[in-house]
């Protein structure tokens, strides 16, 4: 008995097995759509049915139950030669090797008098850029009210399909390219084109977006909308050396500065405004140890303050240093240069001279009396904000223990006025004293921006914009 048990029961498994590997794979589903609808002939168009098996589907079309072709691969037809004001029906048999599935849709074709196309319409190009345009349009209005809508090609591709709103924003585009713009309206009759060409213009500027060195530490930035700069992640080849800066604007102006990621390099630098423009800068930062400056400048920021605070939250100690600072400016070519700044610590005193030629710093002489002096491309520099965290790290266009001494770096690190200065130029020559320390080669792109740097045959990088 429990043999003939066992026997039917493979049995049983045996058939539901062979069903299941027979199992037939109809084409799937789609849909039928009427367009162009007149008083003598109509487009039928119909989405893509597939197979879950990946069979090849194939189309017959039929009207009034007549086959008007068969085998099709498309996925629209034209019926002509219809009498106005009369019923049919068309179906669609979607087939593929296992056999077919059907849709049917009803229609009534128009009398000649009631084919009402979309009405004229105006096109027109605005806020364009050199990588994005905004394509505008008037409404298409049919005399018998139907409802229209539209589609847009950019250069005869399709970018937007049946949309009602009367604008589109195309991006990626390429400055100084030719481009033709193409929008349809349609209704259920029939449809109304209008065409518009345009050139997208020469960048005015372009921002550094990714910065990358021999060492394969990397600089990511992201700006607003007004090009401020936003955020700045600086990925390092060592795991878990990535810190993050994060910049906040008011009217245009930085209020607010936070870096994170490892130990020392947390922080924050706030930035005070009065009705005379920037009044106090507080940065602080550490985490064990805690260190901060804070800066008070009088109304015109030839003079200012800068106490220095150390706590150490292991041992309780705290230190606290004030600085004294005098500036000196010159008005040049309308923008006014620091010259000489002047810092006063109880009896020491420190002065640095400032030289320049245009809008590039071509000469420092520092606090013992070493001369710097700089040479630049006559090419266009790249363009970040320095900030408080970035110091001077940015001011000459690379990171700064490439082109001078860490000592000097770290006294212009603590100059307000350098926060916020570009050179126009790139520097391609250091000389200390007049003997050379620091060469930079550039290859460059086609908007004279540099692309790649060679600083002392050593360190390379390269770099990446994005378009203004």
């Amino acid at each position: 008995m429990r043999v003939i048990i066992l026997v039917l029961v493979l049995f049983i498994y045996n058939s539901c097995n062979k069903e299941e590997q027979n199992e037939i794979v109809l084409p799937g589903d789609f849909e039928i759509s009427i367009h162009s609808l007149a008083s003598n002939s109509v487009l039928i168009r119909w989405t893509e049915s597939i197979s879950e098996d990946g069979a090849i589907v194939s189309y017959n079309i039929y009207l009034n139950d007549v086959l008007l072709s068969e085998g099709l691969n498309q996925y629209e037809y034209e019926v002509n030669n219809l009498m106005p004001q009369n019923n049919y029906v068309v179906k669609i048999v979607a087939e593929n090797n296992n056999g077919t599935l059907e849709r049917t849709l009803r229609f009534t074709t128009l009398l000649p008098e009631e084919v009402f196309l979309p009405g004229d319409f105006e096109i027109n190009i605005e806020s364009l850029t050199p990588v994005s345009a905004v394509v505008k349009w008037t409404e298409s209005v049919a005399e018998d009210g139907s409802d229209i809508l539209y589609t847009v090609y950019l250069d005869n591709t399709l970018v937007a399909e049946n949309i009602n709103q009367l604008e589109y924003f195309l991006n990626n585009l390429v400055p100084e390219t030719d481009y033709t713009v193409k929008v349809v309206a349609e209704n259920l009759v029939g449809v109304n084109e209008q065409t518009i060409q345009f050139t997208t213009p020469a960048p005015s500027e372009l921002y550094l977006y990714k910065m990358r060195d021999s060492g394969s530490n990397s600089h990511l930035f992201e700006y607003d909308v007004n090009y401020n700069l936003i955020g700045h992640i600086e990925n390092h080849d060592q795991p878990g050396w990535e810190f993050y800066y994060e910049y906040q604007y008011e009217n245009n102006l930085i209020i607010k500065e936070r870096s994170f990621g490892y130990g020392y390099y947390s922080g924050i630098c706030n930035y005070f405004y009065g009705s005379n423009g920037l009044e106090r800068i507080n940065y602080r930062r550490g985490d064990d140890i805690i260190l901060e400056d804070k800066y008070e400048f009088n109304s015109d920021h030839t003079s200012y303050t800068r106490e220095f605070i150390k706590e150490n939250h292991i041992t309780g100690e705290t230190t606290t240093i004030l600085y004294s600072n005098i500036a000196t400016y010159n008005g040049q070519n309308n923008l006014t240069k620091l010259v000489t700044q002047n810092e006063t610590m109880g009896g020491d005193s420190k002065t640095i001279h400032f030289q320049y030629d245009g809008s590039n710093l071509i000469k420092i002489t520092d606090s013992e009396n070493n001369v710097w002096d700089i040479s630049y491309d006559n090419k266009k520099r790249l363009k970040t904000f320095n900030g408080h965290f970035e110091g001077a790290q940015f001011t000459f266009g690379l990171k700064r223990d490439n082109f001078l001494e860490d000592e000097i770096v770290k006294e212009l690190m603590l100059i307000p006025f350098f926060y916020t200065f570009n050179n126009q130029n790139n520097i391609t020559e250091v000389k200390k004293n007049g003997n050379l320390f620091s060469k930079i080669n550039y290859q460059y792109n086609s908007y004279e921006y540099p692309i790649e740097a060679l600083v002392n045959n050593q360190a390379a990088y390269t770099f990446e914009y994005i378009i203004r």
